[in-house]
């Protein structure tokens, strides 16, 4: 049959089923027999017509039945409310006691901040610093101790408070991981600044003016960081209480809950820094109004994370926790022809790392040799000229990172970034070979193979590392230049059938998935700051002074044992984190490249149409 006597023969059918699928009809039986149909023509037009537009548009027509036929419901109900209304509060109350624990060891905190002030007056300088008391002290002799509240701008000290809360509760959750224990030490020094800070007032008869003032924002900001202890504790417990789990699917089932807990407090955190930013200042307003403030933030934290729980326990409308996605013992091939939701995408990213940590370990151990042995012989002096490798601090991590002069290491972090996301390639290479049961090659012999996509690779890089040091580390490279840095590698290596060029491809690929990639990035964002914080603040401090205790120029040099363990450290979290990096957006690229090509849906035709012709041979 001529493609003109086809295309005239079935037009109208094909007219009336687009019109269809634009409408909101439900009849999953009928859509069932237009996919039946459709297919059968897309069959014939494949065997025919393969390489006329006639293919293409019954393609798209079927495509979009499919979606129809095979997609689950959706809920009626926001996903959003759901998880406020439903899914929250049913963890809260699955993990009471651990908010519980979180309550009484900051409250007990307090109690001894205060005993340990009555009886030692030196207390609130070892705690907040003698500047911070002096600064004070001035500010109560011109009778305004709040003062300190009123000495920036509102917008730039709600970007600075908003900055420093986030910090604390991130801080707070993520030293769950040091077996939760973390989390009961940053509790402990928390409650301890703020029984100085407080008892400090109390001593200067100005407890209930800086009642009203502190505690206007407080009761939210507080409030926050004892659910982040809480959710560090859940955090904890999966590592050290497995139960039937192994210990590494307890703790991601864990983490799942603890993450979950940790965001709902961000919205707790940001409003705590307005209150402070834009309404603390104003302390000669009515004392009633800051008060009913107060007690509205309180009756919310009460009402919100305490009653309700307990409310929809007693009615019997509480939530059972289903059990978690957990990574299974034996690891299932990761699928490539599948579109993927923003969890999924999280969870095989964490699947392939657990599956192939090993592989990708060893190759951050070389890189931690690697840059300390060039930072303690030729960068030595590049290091130690303008680098605090005393304090942690993310100005270090510029200063290690951006290309400067006679800064080596400008040298090694394109190569770095272009060996980590060779290995994520070929890691990819591997699960297609074991889906298609064949034998895959060494990454020796696959690099050989693929010299050209290394080198385009290798340019891809080198562009991006420029561009990250020109603007430097900030907000704006961690949020939109990150997410983007090894898509366009993906698409070297793993170009789609319908792809004139890489470029063109990567554009592609992002411009229908962008928000998602982004939302992707800052979560793993915010897992990467709270790693970085935790080593910065509990390990590297614990480490270095156990080395200016102990370690003496006469025994070797100190600042080689500084700078060696500096640069350990941060190349291991640098390298750990671009792994992540470049692991979700592997993941997230062959999703969208379904989502474009649909390579998996014309696989599912394809198997469709051979059953179809082998039933009309039968018959």
């Amino acid at each position: 049959m001529k493609e003109t006597k086809f295309i005239q023969q079935n037009k109208k059918k094909w007219s009336e089923f687009e019109d269809l699928s634009k409408t909101q009809h439900k009849d999953s039986n009928l859509y069932s027999k237009l996919f039946i149909q459709i297919t059968d023509d897309l069959s014939y037009a494949r065997t025919f017509y393969s390489n006329r537009s006639v293919r293409v548009y019954l393609n798209n027509l079927a495509q979009d039945i499919f979606h129809k036929v095979f997609s689950r419901n959706k809920k009626k109900q926001s996903v959003i409310k759901d998880f406020w209304m439903e899914d929250l509060p049913s963890i809260m109350y699955h993990h009471r006691v651990d908010l519980l624990i979180s309550f009484i060891v900051t409250m007990s905190a307090v109690a001894i901040g205060l005993f340990t002030y009555k009886h030692d007056p030196s207390f609130a300088a070892k705690i907040l610093g003698d500047d911070y008391l002096a600064m004070t002290a001035e500010n109560i002799a011109k009778k305004d101790p709040m003062a300190v509240y009123k000495q920036s701008g509102p917008i730039s000290m709600f970007v600075y408070i908003a900055k420093n809360n986030l910090i604390v509760d991130m801080l707070t959750f993520f030293s769950g991981l040091i077996l939760g224990v973390g989390t009961f030490l940053v509790l402990i020094r928390n409650g301890l600044m703020l029984a100085a800070f407080q008892f400090y007032f109390i001593k200067k008869g100005l407890f209930y003016e800086s009642f009203l003032a502190v505690w206007l924002h407080g009761t939210l900001e507080i409030s926050a960081m004892v659910i982040c202890g809480a959710a560090g504790i859940v955090l904890g417990k999966g590592l050290v209480f497995p139960g039937t789990y192994s210990r590494t699917q307890s703790f991601f089932s864990s983490a799942q809950r603890a993450t979950k807990i940790f965001f709902a407090v961000l919205p707790i955190t940001f409003t705590a820094a307005i209150i402070e930013s834009f309404l603390t200042r104003y302390t000669k307003a009515p004392d009633a109004l800051r008060l009913t403030l107060i007690l509205v933030s309180l009756l919310f934290i009460i009402g919100y994370f305490v009653y309700l729980p307990w409310l929809k326990k007693r009615n019997g409308t509480l939530r059972i926790l289903e059990a978690e996605k957990v990574l299974p013992e034996n690891f299932a091939p990761f699928e490539f022809l599948q579109i993927k939701k923003i969890s999924e995408i999280i969870l095989d990213t964490f699947r392939l790392f657990r599956k192939y940590a090993g592989f990708l370990m060893s190759s951050i151990l070389w890189f931690a040799v690697l840059f300390t042995t060039i930072g303690i012989t030729i960068n030595k002096d590049y290091l130690l000229k303008d680098i605090y490798y005393t304090q942690f601090t993310l100005y270090n991590l510029n200063h290690f990172f951006i290309a400067k002069y006679m800064n080596w290491f400008m040298f090694l972090i394109p190569i770095m970034f272009t060996i980590i996301s060779l290995q994520i390639c070929y890691i990819f290479y591997k699960e297609q070979s074991i889906q298609k049961s064949i034998d895959s090659l060494s990454l020796y012999e696959w690099s050989i193979g693929k010299w050209k996509q290394i080198s385009a690779n290798l340019m891809v890089q080198i562009i991006f590392y420029v561009i990250t040091s020109m603007l430097e580390l900030n907000v704006y490279v961690f949020l939109f230049i990150i997410p983007v840095q090894f898509i366009f590698t993906f698409a070297i290596f793993y170009p789609s059938k319908q792809q004139s060029n890489f470029i063109v491809g990567s554009f592609k690929i992002l411009k229908s998935g962008l928000m998602s990639l982004f939302a992707i990035n800052l979560g793993f964002l915010l897992l990467s700051f709270g790693f970085f914080m935790l080593v910065s603040t509990v390990l590297y401090q614990f480490i270095y002074d156990a080395i200016t205790m102990n370690l003496t120029n006469e025994v070797i040099s100190s600042d080689n044992v500084y700078i060696g363990f500096f640069l350990i450290t941060i190349t291991f979290i640098v390298a750990l984190s671009f792994i992540f990096f470049c692991l979700y957006q592997g993941v997230f690229y062959f999703s969208q490249k379904e989502k474009h090509t649909a390579e998996g849906l014309i696989e599912q035709l394809e198997i469709l149409g051979n059953k179809t012709k082998r039933y009309a041979l039968e018959k």
